[in-house]
């Protein structure tokens, strides 16, 4: 260190005041950071010249950037696209010039391509760092070394022209492209179309090449009349899903595995799937509806050796794709972030009230039993069946709430009796007397004013 303020001395006395604050400012790094370098005696620092590089990127200086710089372009691959030319560097810098302030090195240290000097800058969103890698050049020069970045960009189907700094590209038949363009900021933006509305982003790239950048594109929005196609695609698709005729159909997000059915199965929507739907881009930018379903699955169960008749929901996502023409549903997927459905306002008794119903129809039936309802008895040319609670099925029971599925659970107890009479053929008429009874679970969901019953689980 005594060596160094001896060189430091010699230095202020040559270069005078203006270096002697670079020269105080790099001993500060020194301190701090516990780097040991040497200061020639010559003028310029890379710290200087660091400082002077981004001073005249913000004040649009694209001259100077341009003379101080030197591009590395033996790494550009996987590029499908180069922007390292002065026109694309001229419109980086004015697409960012005015937008930094209080600029300030933070430390200085040698890397094998150059010395790096890191900094930090002011911007309207905070406090942001970036780093330059200086090259050593003529005397009292130290030109930045661009190291191209990439940026990789997956455009939506059916978008409008791109522009990255406000050059237009054009862009690959598949949407798909990288870009290798100077790291630092830049700007993306996308014309209007018949799909989408304007937009503009930013991104900092500091990956180098061959690692990119990938551009998030989520803030993309559709247009009204696109967002009307896609519901109108995934409402199609769910009728299609609900055409099934297996438990777990392929391409479709509702499915039964934990049973056989005997028959075939059958599947009704409940609700509206698109009512609380979500309409974007995915990470890939192809058009995605994510919402909560709920259908209502009847079939005979091989586990329970009778006709089940339940509930079975949760999240989706329906990826869409667009051919030029019209948006369709390519499949459907769990919810990349599924959320939790919550419940309704309705109260337990407004539940119970529905349920209650439900029961009221069962001991009118006149059958030994029905898919609605949880009562089975054997009884063959049979009539006149009056069926009896023994106890209230209502009482002691537990009303929950399946978030995830987002429906009601009804777990309780029911005791009935029936009364019928039986006429074989060429017999006389018997009456007869039975019981049923057990373990219920009633499944409801609320249809936005009521709790609406669905079936019987067992």
């Amino acid at each position: 260190m005594r060596n160094l303020n001896s060189q430091l001395r010699r230095l202020r006395n040559h270069l005078g005041g203006r270096e002697d604050m670079i020269a105080a400012i790099a001993l500060a790094v020194v301190g701090v950071g516990g780097l040991s370098f040497t200061f020639l005696t010559h003028t310029g620092t890379p710290a200087g010249a660091a400082l002077a590089y981004v001073a005249a990127m913000d004040r649009g200086d694209t001259d100077y950037v341009w003379a101080h710089t030197i591009i590395d372009s033996t790494s550009t691959s996987p590029a499908t696209l180069s922007l390292l030319d002065r026109t694309a560097l001229a419109a980086q810098i004015n697409s960012t010039a005015h937008t930094r302030s209080n600029f300030s090195v933070t430390s200085v240290g040698y890397v094998s391509s150059g010395t790096q000097v890191m900094l930090t800058y002011d911007t309207s969103a905070g406090r942001r760092s970036t780093s330059l890698v200086m090259r050593g050049g003529a005397p009292h020069s130290w030109p930045v070394l661009a190291e191209p970045a990439g940026l990789d960009l997956a455009l939506p189907p059916g978008a409008g022209a791109l522009a990255i700094d406000g050059r237009t590209i054009e862009a690959t038949s598949n949407g798909e492209l990288i870009a290798a363009v100077f790291p630092g900021h830049h700007q993306v933006s996308l014309q209007a179309s018949s799909l989408y509305l304007p937009y503009i982003g930013d991104v900092d790239a500091r990956a180098t090449l061959p690692s990119s950048t990938r551009v998030d594109l989520s803030g993309v929005k559709l247009t009204d009349k696109a967002i009307g196609d896609a519901k109108e695609a995934v409402a199609t698709a769910f009728e299609n899903c609900a055409g099934a005729t297996v438990l777990h159909p392929q391409g479709c997000p509702q499915a039964l595995t934990t049973d056989l059915a005997t028959d075939t199965p059958r599947w009704v929507v409940l609700g509206d799937p698109l009512s609380d739907a979500s309409i974007g881009l995915n990470d890939k930018a192809q058009p995605l509806v994510t919402g909560h379903y709920l259908m209502k699955l009847t079939y005979n169960s091989a586990a329970a050796h009778g006709t089940r008749v339940i509930a079975i929901g949760g999240p989706y996502a329906a990826s869409l794709k667009w051919d030029g023409q019209a948006m369709s549903v390519t499949g459907f997927a769990s919810s990349p972030a599924p959320t939790a459905v919550p419940r309704p306002g309705a109260t337990d008794a407004q539940v119970l009230t529905a349920l209650k119903a439900q029961f009221d129809l069962c001991l009118a039936l006149q059958a030994g039993g029905s898919e609605g309802c949880p009562q089975q008895v054997a009884a063959f040319s049979a009539s006149n069946f009056v069926w009896h609670a023994n106890a209230d099925p209502l009482q002691g029971v537990s009303v929950a709430w399946d978030s995830t599925q987002g429906f009601y659970r009804v777990t309780g107890n029911f005791d009935f009796s029936v009364d019928y009479d039986s006429t074989p053929p060429y017999s006389p008429t018997r009456h007869y007397q039975d019981r049923s009874s057990g373990q219920y679970i009633a499944d409801l969901y609320w249809d936005g004013s009521k709790a609406v019953f669905v079936g019987f689980e067992k």
